[in-house]
């Protein structure tokens, strides 16, 4: 029996004092998530260096972190010297994404650099493996990285799946997908990953984000590659506070319950909304505990009297 595989997001704030950050990892570590996700300045807010806070989490919590990489803020030269950075603190897992619009953020006037995309920098990381570094230098030794990238649903199926196989040619490992706030989303990331083409050594992490007012969730619908339907939107209209906050655990487990037993999901990337750890740290024990007692109901001998055996229920989807 595959055991679920919990990444969670923690952005770093935006200010300087690092305290409530520390406290927040300190709760999602007592839940049990295998790993903590750093942005690179989502949503192009600016925020503490997410190079700043990997090394916190793992000199002071000996945490396992997966550190996000932008194309948008830094040339090749920023790049790579990020990169040695994080390497020689002891990072060895990145998510290498193009980033948002600048458009969307807090200098929308601003232009991005940009120098090259996600897969562009996947191939150059790609090279760090063999030896050799952005600019054709030889290194003393291979840089052993490994990365992800993201998978999103702006496009149709066939074009969104050879992306990601382009990602995979350039040395991606596994895949995080945008949140996803209705079955119908979960069942377009299931059909992609469950394609004949995909590698089935590919881990594909399910995300889901935690909705916590009626606020959050119109501006949740305004997420590129995001689908939140009304009806989920207007479910939120009467709650406010703690209810507000429950309510969005209650629906992100329910989901990530289905995902788990009908679709075969093994791997969760959960997103934190501001901080709050509290709920990603619920929703992380929710799944956890579920997922224990379907596997033990599942595995519950059933006594065949008819030919006097014991067989064992054993029927699952792929994992992703």
């Amino acid at each position: 029996m595959q055991r679920v595989h919990i990444v969670v997001e923690l952005d770093p704030p935006r200010e300087p004092d690092l305290n409530r950050y520390l406290d927040a990892a300190r709760r999602l570590q007592a839940a049990g998530v295998d790993a903590i996700t750093i942005a690179d300045n989502a949503l192009a807010q600016s925020r503490v260096a997410a190079l700043a806070a990997s090394f916190l989490l793992k000199e002071r919590l000996d945490m396992p972190v997966i550190v996000h990489i932008s194309a948008r803020d830094r040339n090749l030269l920023a790049q790579q010297s990020t990169i040695f950075g994080l390497y020689a603190q002891g990072v060895r897992d990145l998510l290498i994404v193009s980033g948002d619009s600048m458009k969307v953020g807090d200098h929308p006037t601003g232009k991005g650099v940009f120098e090259t995309d996600s897969l562009g920098l996947m191939e150059r990381v790609k090279r760090l493996r063999a030896g050799v570094d952005f600019f054709d230098r030889p290194l003393k030794e291979p840089v052993h990285l490994r990365f992800g990238g993201a998978l999103n649903l702006r496009k149709q199926h066939d074009v969104m799946l050879k992306r990601l196989m382009k990602k995979y040619e350039c040395g991606a490992e596994y895949f995080f997908s945008q949140p996803v706030y209705d079955e119908e989303s979960m069942n377009n990331i299931a059909t992609i990953r469950d394609n004949e083409t995909f590698p089935t050594s590919l881990p594909v992490y399910l995300g889901l984000m935690p909705i916590i007012s009626y606020d959050n969730a119109r501006f949740i619908q305004t997420i590129p590659g995001v689908h939140l339907s009304q009806s989920v939107v207007e479910s939120f209209q009467s709650l406010t506070g703690d209810d507000a906050r429950q309510f969005g655990v209650q629906h992100a487990c329910t989901l990530a319950k289905t995902a788990y037993s009908r679709y075969g999901f093994r791997h969760f990337y959960f997103v934190t909304p501001y901080l709050r750890a509290s709920l990603t740290a619920a929703l992380t024990v929710c799944l956890r505990t579920y997922a224990e007692e379907h596997s033990r109901e599942k595995h519950r001998p059933i006594i065949d009297q008819t030919h006097d055996k014991t067989v064992l229920i054993n029927h699952e989807r792929r994992p992703g």
